[in-house]
């Protein structure tokens, strides 16, 4: 974080994120059964207190994203990691973290996405997203894709 995304941000450029610290709240809070105060403790050390603008939720039935992700890992490897092999029980309290997090954080910064038909069709989505941040003359947006 205050090796590479601080100095970016300090020169005014937008900085995107796969993942974040709604990731590591769902994940590990919600999906394993860490306490969210002790996690929000380390996020904020480690963040230096600083906070996404924007997280993007691509928000997706489990039993779908698990198996989208299992096919895009098989092309370039031997198949799910662990997060994709950690069963369904637990990527269910993964969504219902972030769902959480969605409701706590949505007049703020975190937008669910639902995927579109087409791969065209939610990128569209989420240009329209960006379009009005940057519209709003959020320059220095710092995007968190969840």
């Amino acid at each position: 974080m205050r090796e590479k995304i601080v100095p970016h941000l300090k020169r005014g450029h937008v900085v995107v994120c796969e993942r974040f610290s709604d990731a590591s709240m769902a994940y590990q809070g919600y999906g394993r059964g860490l306490a969210l105060r002790d996690l929000e403790r380390v996020d904020r050390f480690a963040t230096g207190g600083r906070a996404p603008d924007l997280t993007l939720l691509f928000d997706l039935p489990v039993e779908t994203g698990l198996r989208k992700a299992i096919a895009a890992k098989r092309e370039f490897s031997s198949g799910g990691d662990r997060i994709e092999r950690a069963g369904l029980a637990f990527h269910r309290r993964v969504r219902i973290g972030y769902h959480r997090l969605a409701r706590r954080h949505r007049r703020i910064r975190l937008v669910r996405i639902k995927p579109g038909s087409t791969p065209d069709t939610t990128f569209e989505n989420v240009r329209a997203i960006l379009d009005g941040v940057i519209r709003r003359g959020n320059n220095r947006a710092r995007l968190a894709k969840s």
